[in-house]
């Protein structure tokens, strides 16, 4: 246990990637500084849930079983929080879960507006390094009316704000809901500087890794009826900035990069050994070895489609199932 660092997962949801920069996530910004910014990385599955469920298996949506919404985490397969709490970390995860409900007829378990029951949960428990997953709802729509919410005192302030090119040439919701997608951005960034402020407070900042990235992207309306499931950069593309451990010297990282890599490389940080059965490749490699480059990342598509598709440097391919 001496001589580990502290981890802190900080996950946003449905964040596009081009959302990062001085002016709405000037805390974020200040990260890239000193860790590693990751231009190309992408969600392995373009909704919340089963994105979710790859995080905490470190394997597909598919392999797990968690390829919709409301469906529950597999209880089969070890979650990620086991390997922490074998090896001494202090666990806990804050915010949004999205993986306890089961919607499958017969069963009926519904906690989207209940206590998530203790079995449900991960694993994830409440001994000195700790490992802290933040799962905040923004900047995600409202479901129950299906627009996006911004900090009421900062939506006005960019209501002029630049409108991302992938989506102006579409029919959508973007010109509406824009300045509050972006207001709701620039509120969590206020909350990466809180937590930011507090570790050096506490002493403990130069010890802790941070971890930034989002479940999925969102192209408004724009590719379906609603914001994601789709394999288009808008949806798939996502933020991921780095800092501390190997995650050092204000670099940008052209290479490929995708969530199913985030819990190998969480369990390398801990230098926790990683299943075999994990599905990604450790980032923490391929900081030492920069000629480590793949060739592609794999996407799965679900509920809107049954597609999968795969993203190279320069290109995206997508297969999808007629029927």
């Amino acid at each position: 246990i001496m001589g580990k660092k502290n981890i802190i997962f900080y996950f946003s949801d449905q964040q596009r990637w081009d959302t990062v920069n001085e002016e709405v996530t000037p805390n974020l910004c200040a990260l890239t500084k000193e860790g590693i910014k990751y231009e190309n990385n992408f969600t392995c599955q373009p909704v919340c849930g089963p994105a979710r469920a790859c995080l905490q298996t470190g394997v597909y949506a598919t392999q797990c079983g968690c390829y919709w919404n409301g469906i529950p985490l597999p209880s089969d397969i070890k979650p990620l929080a086991h390997y922490f709490n074998e090896a001494g970390y202090q666990t806990a995860y804050i915010g949004k879960w999205h993986l306890a409900s089961n919607r499958l007829p017969g069963v009926g378990l519904h906690c989207e507006s209940t206590a998530i029951p203790r079995e449900k949960q991960g694993e994830y428990q409440y001994f000195k390094p700790f490992f802290l997953f933040v799962s905040q709802l923004e900047p995600h729509h409202q479901n129950d009316h299906h627009t996006y919410e911004g900090y009421k005192p900062t939506v006005e302030k960019y209501k002029d704000y630049p409108l991302p090119d992938d989506l102006t040439f579409l029919k959508g919701n973007y010109k509406e809901m824009y300045p509050d997608y972006i207001s709701a951005i620039n509120r969590l960034d206020y909350n990466v500087g809180r937590l930011v402020e507090k570790l050096k407070k506490l002493g403990i900042y130069d010890d802790t890794i941070i971890i930034y990235t989002s479940d999925h992207g969102s192209h408004f309306k724009t590719r379906n009826p609603e914001y994601k499931r789709s394999c288009h950069e808008s949806a798939t593309h996502t933020p991921l900035i780095i800092k501390g451990g190997k995650f050092v010297g204000g670099k940008k990282e052209e290479r490929l990069s995708s969530l199913i890599d985030l819990p190998p490389t969480l369990l390398s940080m801990a230098n926790i050994p990683i299943p075999r059965t994990y599905m990604g490749v450790d980032l923490g490699k391929q900081v030492d070895n920069p000629d480590d480059k793949r060739d592609c990342v794999f996407i799965q598509i679900s509920e809107a489609s049954n597609s999968r598709a795969v993203r190279t440097d320069r290109f995206k391919y997508e297969v999808r199932d007629a029927a």
